[in-house]
């Protein structure tokens, strides 16, 4: 299904994947994906912030990469590169599940520095993006009534998300900037021990 400027929203059941071989989706950012079975859905993060959320009655989980915190002017398409829709379409998903708002957990990923401070100004908005990111993120999460779960935000560098729909675990893969240099693909994906 194509949203606004032709983002796409992937629904599980309405994509065709096989949930009895445990597949795995790749979410792009500005994409959105909610499913019931044997799916991981990975992500890629910089700046960006991943939500994922998950109903443990029903094992249906979902996650949404969105890439900024709001926009200005607001056109009556939404566009889930945008926080506040990636959330409204992804909870749009989960109730087709029948799933209510309040029963999902949330966690939150990414929301990194991409840049030493030293690149850019001090209080520029390259190095004010990451915190909007978190701060919008984390208020939508309170805001829905959602019960919000550790995850892992803020810091500098990108982050490999892997998360599981049936069970609602998560793998995280965090390169700070420091490190990128040494280590291109940033070590092994480990469980997130913050969200243990």
């Amino acid at each position: 299904m194509t949203i606004g400027n032709g983002s796409r929203l992937l629904w599980g059941e309405h994509e065709a994947l096989d949930a009895s071989t445990g597949q795995e989706v790749y979410l792009l950012p500005g994409q959105t994906w909610v499913g019931r079975g044997a799916y991981r859905i990975r992500t890629l993060l910089g700046s960006c912030v991943a939500v994922t959320l998950w109903h443990p009655g029903q094992r249906v989980g979902g996650m949404c990469h969105y890439l900024l915190a709001g926009r200005q002017n607001r056109p009556t398409a939404r566009n889930p590169r945008y926080a506040e829709d990636a959330m409204q379409v992804l909870i749009e998903a989960f109730s087709h599940y029948g799933c209510p708002v309040q029963e999902l957990v949330a966690r939150l990923f990414g929301g990194g520095h991409m840049f030493a401070p030293t690149q850019g100004r001090a209080g520029s908005d390259e190095q004010a993006v990451p915190l909007r990111n978190v701060e919008v993120g984390q208020r939508l999460v309170r805001e829905y009534g959602m019960q919000m779960q550790p995850g892992h935000l803020g810091g500098s560098g990108h982050r490999q998300v892997v998360f599981d729909v049936q069970t609602g675990a998560v793998w995280l893969r965090h390169t700070p900037l420091k490190k990128r240099e040494a280590t291109a693909l940033g070590g092994p994906l480990l469980p997130c021990p913050q969200c243990a």
